[in-house]
């Protein structure tokens, strides 16, 4: 079966084994005689319907090629249930002793740079008087990103379904939890949220947005969460274009699909009316583009 990937420039013509079956890539406007001389990996990113190939030429060169639509393999791929494991630190320390934790005890918090810190702190009266202890979350910036698009005066919602390793399942497990909800991530250093937005969609889609808005903040659980609020943005994109930006293949997401409007609160009534855990942001995200949609 040959598939063919509109925008690459690089070699021609190889066989590679794409974890499912054989395939032959064929690239368009190639110079002749720049051929493969090897895959050095394929991943399948069932996420966006896709496959990445990183190949190397016989002159050394090598190169990173996406190539979308590739439905067959995320259907197997989607099958098969992914699995993560939580483990105590001091397990994984016995085992592992060269981890290096990214949360570190400093003047009495657990923190982190990238995620923000946890406090035992207490509360008390105007005069100091403590009257309950708790503890206390900052959570560094970032943004929640609710992807759409029109067509044929059809407005389309974007999800990912996404395995949460901290969720417990019915029983009780961990590592087993896959949710649907909207893509959404810390900011990098040097980032600004809108940055963080863009970088966190096409990370996660591989949607190329056309149109960046504010609608709003929220805050997860303001008893517990410090935070004025997480920033809310709705991205138009375009359904026919492919982002540069590359999927972290350490993200456990299962699959990414666009949904006309109905069917996407029909499906989130679904999974309420079988008391099935939801994402609490993604539902706040969604109430918030809709408001500013003027669809309530």
């Amino acid at each position: 079966m040959r598939k063919t990937i509109k925008d690459a420039e690089f070699f021609r013509g190889d066989k590679v084994k794409v974890n499912f079956r054989y395939t032959t890539v064929k690239i368009e406007g190639a110079p002749k005689g720049r051929r493969i001389a090897k895959v050095l990996d394929v991943r399948c990113h069932c996420a966006i319907n896709a496959i990445t190939y990183v190949v190397q030429l016989k002159n050394g060169e090598k190169f990173e090629v996406l190539e979308k639509g590739i439905k067959k393999y995320q259907e197997k791929a989607s099958r098969k249930k992914p699995v993560m494991k939580i483990r105590k630190l001091s397990e994984v320390l016995k085992t592992y002793p060269d981890f290096k934790p990214g949360w570190q005890w400093k003047d009495g918090e657990l923190a982190n740079p990238k995620y923000g810190s946890v406090k035992h702190v207490v509360v008390c009266k105007d005069d100091g008087t403590p009257i309950y202890d708790t503890y206390q979350i900052g959570e560094t910036a970032g943004a929640i990103v609710v992807p759409y698009y029109w067509k044929n005066n059809v407005l389309y919602l974007g999800f990912i379904d996404e395995l949460r390793p901290m969720v417990k399942d019915g029983k009780g497990n961990q590592g087993k939890v896959v949710l649907r909800g909207v893509p959404r991530g810390f900011k990098d250093p040097g980032e600004t949220l809108e940055e963080a937005a863009i970088r966190e969609l096409g990370e996660e889609t591989s949607a190329v947005v056309k149109k960046l808005t504010f609608i709003g903040r929220q805050n997860p659980n303001s008893t517990f969460y410090t935070t004025c609020g997480i920033p809310v943005f709705k991205a138009e994109v375009d359904p026919e274009k492919i982002s540069q930006l590359r999927p972290d293949v350490e993200e456990k997401i299962v699959k990414s699909n666009y949904y006309p409007l109905k069917k996407a609160l029909k499906k989130i009534q679904k999974d309420a009316s079988a008391k099935k855990t939801e994402c609490g942001l993604s539902l706040a995200a969604l109430f918030l583009f809709l408001i500013s949609e003027g669809l309530i």
